[in-house]
């Protein structure tokens, strides 16, 4: 079977040299991801897989089909949009080529595959988050009972990754009034209200659980905001985002529940403030112009 592969990766030598070079050349300031998209969806079907469609997240889906109906094996790549001023970071056009070329290989080397290759490329808005929750949530869903794996189409640069820790943004709001001692003994502007909190966050920084695979989480203020200057008045509020990482053992609700507590903790004796705790959201717009608010949440994986 390894001479018929090889047999098979001849042939294919000349129409991917030609695919590489043609994306290679790509300007991502003027085609963008869409061009990408575009090129690769033809190359699909100029290779003649089963099956290629494109969701409302903007994944491109394309199918090679088994001989049976069990043992799924899923190939995900991803496509960057334009970043302004990096037009050169380009490692992602690597994973494209492999996966769509090994679905190629193993279409011409007719093995019997016992299910379909499914091939993914999805695009990295957010970090891939709402793409690869969209491509489970929807078109792989019917299929999750018989996926027998999912291979990342990823340059690695010859490491071998055992996991990835997850990552969050979540905001910490604190809103109402707080009394005379409090001001005075903390400052009269909102940042000097502010400061206890943040104190606070920087100690429990040093002191998150590690693991021994993927490392420590770790905890950054990544913003602070406040309305008005006067905390002593009626419904003034403050709010702190925190950028977290985690490792697989954390869970994200006991983060935002302790992150509250160390809140009401700085804040007790305050019997006007009310404290709340979520995860971020941001609105964007994906590569098929879906416009969607998307959850700052990645859940950490292990090999």
């Amino acid at each position: 079977m390894n001479d018929v592969i090889k047999r098979r990766i001849k042939g294919l030598e000349g129409s991917l040299e030609l695919f590489s070079k043609k994306i290679a050349d790509m300007d991502l300031a003027g085609e963008g991801a869409a061009g990408i998209s575009g090129a690769v969806f033809q190359e699909m079907k100029a290779l003649g897989y089963d099956e290629v469609m494109k969701d409302k997240a903007g994944n491109l889906i394309g199918i090679i089909k088994g001989h049976e109906d069990r043992e799924d094996l899923v190939l995900i790549s991803h496509m960057d949009p334009t970043v302004p001023g990096k037009e050169s970071l380009v490692g992602f056009k690597a994973g494209i080529i492999s996966s769509i070329y090994a679905g190629a290989l193993l279409k011409r080397s007719m093995l019997p595959l016992k299910g379909d290759l499914v091939v993914c490329c999805v695009p990295r808005a957010e970090c891939c988050g709402f793409g690869i929750k969209y491509l489970f949530g929807n078109y792989l869903k019917k299929r999750i009972g018989r996926v027998k794996g999912a291979l990342l189409c990823e340059p690695t640069d010859l490491n071998v990754h055992l996991g990835h820790k997850g990552r969050m943004e979540y905001e910490i709001v604190v809103k109402g009034r707080m009394d005379h001692d409090f001001l005075e003994n903390k400052g009269i502007n909102m940042l000097g209200t502010m400061f206890p909190l943040i104190n606070e966050l920087e100690k429990v920084s040093h002191t998150l659980p590690s693991d021994c695979s993927l490392g420590a989480s770790s905890l950054k203020i990544k913003d602070v905001s406040y309305n008005g200057c006067q905390p002593s008045e009626q419904n003034r509020e403050f709010r702190i985002v925190v950028d977290r990482n985690f490792i697989p053992e954390e869970d994200i609700q006991a983060i935002l529940k302790r992150a509250k507590s160390i809140a009401r903790s700085v804040y007790k004796g305050e019997t006007d403030i009310a404290v709340a705790t979520s995860v971020s959201t941001s609105r964007f717009t994906t590569a098929a112009g879906l416009e969607v608010d998307s959850q700052k949440e990645f859940a950490p994986w292990r090999m």
